[in-house]
């Protein structure tokens, strides 16, 4: 039999953490999941200490994806993926002991197609919590919405970071929303376009994941530039929308939230890295967007 849910975890070279990773996921009152580990190209204890924990526990399972980065990863657990549901983890992350429990009561208790829950961001060093994230206040007041009525708050205010999400696996390989391969942003058109198609998405108010901050070793550091990235992120989302047919009704939720992401990535630029990005979207951006986007 099949598990209800499908934890993926991309791991690139976790060591330092990945162990305390384990005994969170593994330590869940929720026991009926498959934890799908995929290795790109770790050069450092990583896969000895996954191997250590699937010795002892038959719910893991571990695929290699060498060094291709984390969206290859992910699409991967997601095509080795058996479960109703699909989550994504990070290989240096905490999550409560009640998360996916409460995650998957939340979805069946509701028919979400997506389930996103609360997280806290703290600084590795100090433990200091950074920012926290709690997906109910504002027009968010419900626990359960549907999708359609509210996409302008959903893409505005629901991170496109692809933890703290339970996504139903028929969602995803229904549209064929599939992670972007670049080094960064890979996410923010998986997820959005996930969104768009939603029926339902539902919350669970609380905080049930600590996210690791400033540990020099996560997935996507130092891969790349962000600014670029996201443009080619965004122009994917558009062409996702386009294709599923739903981008005219959305092209301002669409804009609002690709201005906002872009604004982001650019005021993290040096002057310099804002000149070659903007020597890449004349070059690689169709005027139409680039007027849309505000890039002309």
């Amino acid at each position: 039999m099949n598990a209800l849910i499908s934890i993926v975890m991309p791991v690139f070279n976790a060591g330092d953490f990945i162990e305390q990773t384990f005994k969170s996921l593994l330590n869940q009152s929720f026991r009926d999941f498959e934890l799908i580990v995929v290795d790109d190209g770790s050069t450092d204890e990583s896969i000895n200490i996954a191997n250590k924990f699937a010795t002892k526990d038959n719910r893991i399972k571990l695929l290699k994806n060498t060094g291709k980065g984390a969206a290859t990863a992910r699409n991967l657990g997601i095509r080795e993926a058996s479960g109703k549901f699909i989550s994504f983890v990070d290989a240096d992350d905490l999550y409560k002991k009640e998360m996916f429990s409460s995650m998957y009561s939340k979805a069946v208790s509701t028919n979400a197609d997506i389930t996103v829950c609360g997280y806290r961001k703290f600084d590795n060093s100090s433990g200091k919590t950074l920012w926290e994230f709690r997906p109910l206040g504002k027009f968010l007041i419900h626990e359960r919405i549907k999708s359609r009525d509210h996409l302008s708050d959903l893409f505005s205010v629901v991170p496109p970071s692809p933890w703290g999400k339970l996504i139903k696996r028929d969602l995803i390989n229904k549209n064929n929303i599939l992670f972007q391969e670049l080094s960064s942003c890979n996410d923010f058109a998986f997820t959005y376009t996930a969104i768009s198609k939603a029926r339902v998405i539902s919350f669970c108010p609380e905080v049930l994941l600590y996210y690791r901050a400033n540990t020099g070793k996560n997935i996507s550091s130092n891969r790349g530039s962000k600014a670029i990235n996201i443009l080619e992120a965004i122009k994917r989302l558009k062409d996702n929308m386009e294709k599923l047919g739903n981008f005219k009704e959305m092209r301002q939720t669409f804009l609002a939230r690709s201005k906002q992401s872009l604004q982001f990535e650019l005021s993290n630029c040096s002057e310099e890295e804002k000149k070659a990005f903007y020597s890449y979207a004349r070059s690689n951006l169709d005027n139409n967007l680039a007027r849309d986007l505000e890039l002309l």
